[in-house]
């Protein structure tokens, strides 16, 4: 293949897979077809020029045209595949506030600022009680089988429920409300409740029953007897 200088291309229909490229190397010329080149594979053709940073992107099914991406903002992929994501559907979208404010879920994909009430303080992360009073709609409560009464509900604003009567043994209560000097609280099987009940002074024994004392004491003198003697034993 003799040497051939050549001084400037045609421009017209794109290189067919037969038409001949000359190359040298290592002092020999050699020639190649353009199908050749092709069956090589790997060849990307791309813009003249691209911004630095600037993601590259496939034009087309071929496999071998790449475009710059042009798309602004945040972006989402899909089998690999990239596009604008929409605030409120992708993602959530920022709103505005004051420093530390919370943040609470919308309902709608997006955010919504909180707003801390009376008797909260929110500060460095930390949500506090700050103390202070409230008001109630409608507050009563009852005594059910304790033996208690309730008096002064319900209560709708402010107001106060006072307790009364007798707590029952079955709550812990005695049952009982009045009592005499010495009266015990006896246990009693009838009705598993408590009697009250005095102690009663047997032969010998004397029983005071005081204001919150019990006195016990024997009563009588003491007892005597005749010497007994041999001749009275064996006669």
């Amino acid at each position: 293949m003799a040497d051939t200088k050549i001084s400037a291309l045609t421009s017209g229909n794109p290189a067919q897979s037969t038409d001949e490229i000359p190359i040298a190397r290592s002092g020999a010329n050699f020639k190649i077809t353009a199908g050749s080149i092709a069956a090589l594979g790997g060849d990307v053709d791309g813009p003249a020029s691209s911004v630095d940073n600037q993601i590259a992107l496939f034009d087309s099914t071929s496999g071998k045209l790449i475009k710059a991406a042009t798309t602004t903002g945040l972006l989402k992929a899909s089998s690999g595949v990239i596009a604008a994501a929409s605030a409120g559907t992708d993602y959530a979208a920022a709103t505005t506030g004051t420093n530390a404010q919370l943040l609470a879920n919308n309902g709608s994909g997006g955010f919504a600022n909180v707003t801390v009430g009376s008797g909260l303080t929110f500060s460095a992360g930390t949500l506090s009680a700050s103390g202070g009073s409230g008001t109630v709609t409608s507050v009563d409560v009852s005594g059910g089988t304790t033996g208690l009464t309730t008096s002064g509900g319900p209560v709708t604003g402010s107001g106060t429920i006072t307790l009364a009567g007798t707590l029952a043994v079955a709550n812990g209560g005695t049952g009982q409300t009045t009592y005499t000097n010495g009266q015990l609280l006896i246990g009693n099987t009838t009705g598993n409740t408590l009697t009250k009940s005095t102690l009663t002074a047997g032969s010998g024994i004397s029983i005071t029953n005081g204001n919150g004392s019990i006195t016990i004491a024997a009563t009588g003198g003491g007892g005597g007897f005749s010497p007994v003697t041999a001749a009275m034993i064996f006669g």
